[in-house]
């Protein structure tokens, strides 16, 4: 579908109420991140009150980087080429847009296509650059472009649902901290053998095993996103399917092995039982670095804003059994395998 976008006005969005100009380090786990933008957005339908959305939406944004503060800085490198976060309270760059669509012609599932085109802003020269495209319906949807390497995901929440209350006139869901002192970057004498293992480029992640002479193009696309609709109900059939000896398992346990299994399923039933089919699953730090260090500890990095997370992953074979259970099961050993060498990967970072 095409969709017609019109940008009304860009301009830059400063913290109301700046704090002194410093120097913040990027801490060792920013650092494992590459220099790549995540981006998430939000619809909404058309406001029953005549209130200017823009301007409410601006308004609470300076004040809440005034909580923020690293977000609207930059990152440049210093003299001696360490690259640092510059909290010159440059702001956030702001796009106020309009499109001819509605909200219900969106296509969510293959939202790249749209929304990651046309409502999302394309770059930014700060940390977050924010888009707000007004709809024909009187909806809009809010699209933000964050900065990889100062935030991840649990962050990004933190900051839009404090961004979110502040809009409707209440406080930030929480104060960020930011200090670095804990997990700040360090030169190590040297790095043993399990942590130069553990990391590497994703460029380097093993090729699919194939037959020549019979290749399927598994990298006709580098990246496809997708957004799924998933009931309660399905959801909670999954859980009971994979659970056993009245252990229920958890959402994430059950649904990552229903996606492995049907992934998997495809290649063997499109001829290519030798490929591997790897699931890689985000996963946040936060606990696994305070678990037993008191509720000071566990409180402050519950409000830490940066990177604290790792991506683990395995890999089985496209040739699996068609019984759930039994594809649960040996899902249930590559989760036990990623969690027991999860908290060693955080220390050895930290």
């Amino acid at each position: 579908m095409g969709i017609k976008v019109k940008v009304i006005k860009t301009e830059v969005v400063a913290p109301r109420q700046p704090w002194s100009e410093h120097w913040l380090p990027l801490t060792n786990l920013d650092l494992v991140v590459p220099p790549i933008d995540m981006g998430c957005f939000f619809c909404y339908k058309k406001p029953h009150d005549k209130v200017d959305m823009v301007d409410a939406l601006k308004t609470s944004l300076s004040q809440v980087l005034g909580f923020f503060y690293p977000i609207a800085g930059e990152i440049v490198p210093t003299a001696a080429g360490e690259l640092k976060i510059h909290c010159n309270y440059r702001g956030v760059d702001f796009t106020e847009a309009t499109a001819d669509v509605e909200l219900w012609e969106l296509d969510f599932y293959n939202h790249d296509e749209n929304i990651g085109v046309k409502l999302m802003p394309q770059e930014h020269h700060g940390v977050l650059a924010i888009q707000v495209t007004m709809l024909k319906c009187g909806g809009m949807v809010i699209a933000c472009l964050f900065d990889h390497r100062v935030i991840d995901g649990y962050s990004m929440n933190m900051f839009t649902t404090s961004w979110a209350n502040m809009t409707r006139s209440q406080p930030p869901s929480l104060v960020p901290y930011f200090d670095r002192s804990d997990l700040k970057p360090r030169h190590l004498k040297y790095y043993t053998p399990y942590v130069a293992n553990m990391f590497f480029p994703l460029s380097n992640l093993p090729s699919p095993e194939s037959d020549s002479d019979n290749e399927l193009d598994l990298n006709q696309h580098s990246r496809i996103s997708r957004i799924y609709y998933i009931k309660g109900e399905q959801i909670n059939g999954l859980r009971l399917l994979a659970s056993e000896n009245g252990i229920i398992r958890s959402k994430v346990e059950s649904f990552a092995s229903f996606l492995w299994k049907i992934t998997a399923s495809f290649l063997e039933d499109s001829g290519y039982p030798g490929y591997i089919c790897n699931i890689a699953v985000p996963v946040d730090g936060r606990r696994w670095l305070s678990e037993g260090e008191g509720v000071e500890k566990e409180k402050r990095m519950a409000e830490r804003c940066g990177n604290v997370f790792s991506i683990p992953f395995r890999g089985i074979r496209a040739q699996v059994n068609k019984d759930f259970k039994s594809v649960y099961k040996l899902s249930c050993h590559v989760f036990k395998f990623l969690r027991a060498g999860l908290r060693r990967s955080f220390i050895q970072v930290q």
